[in-house]
Formats: structure tokens, C-alpha cells, sequence
């Protein structure tokens, strides 16, 4: 080497079951490491599975944490 070099890495995340990334699980569910149980559990009994809790940006470890969608109104 004739001159400082700089060198860049570029990482993919590691997701579990559906694209879940692990990072989110981790901060869930710190108890597990078997992220892919995780991102298919549904521990707050809502009816989503965590992946999905994921996806709609709410916690899936509390039942109250719901993706509300509501009719527009028209208007004319």
C-alpha cells in the first residue's frame, strides 16, 4: 500500500419469517432468540401475528395497539 485506504461495508439485515427483521423482534420479544416463533406468535391476542404487527406499525405485544382504517368521506 502506497496511500491510507478506506474500505465500506454494506450489510443486509437479518430478518426471521416474512421479512420480519430480527432487530424489531429483538425489541419485542427480548426474552427469545428464535426470532422466527416470534414473528409468527400473536401475543397480545388480537388476531395478528406479530410479522403483521410489523408491517401495520404497532406493538405486538399490546392488544390495544391497532391499525384503525376509516371511510373517507366524500367530498363534493
Amino acid at each position: 500500500m502506497d496511500a491510507p485506504k478506506s474500505v465500506t461495508g454494506h450489510f443486509d439485515e437479518n430478518l426471521a419469517t416474512n421479512s420480519t427483521p430480527e432487530w424489531w423482534l429483538a425489541q419485542n420479544y427480548p426474552e427469545t432468540n428464535n426470532f422466527d416463533n416470534a414473528a409468527l406468535s400473536d401475543t397480545d391476542g388480537d388476531g395478528l401475528r406479530a410479522w403483521q404487527e410489523y408491517v401495520a406499525n404497532t406493538q405486538p405485544t399490546n392488544a390495544g395497539s391497532k391499525l384503525k382504517i376509516t371511510r373517507a368521506k366524500s367530498i363534493q
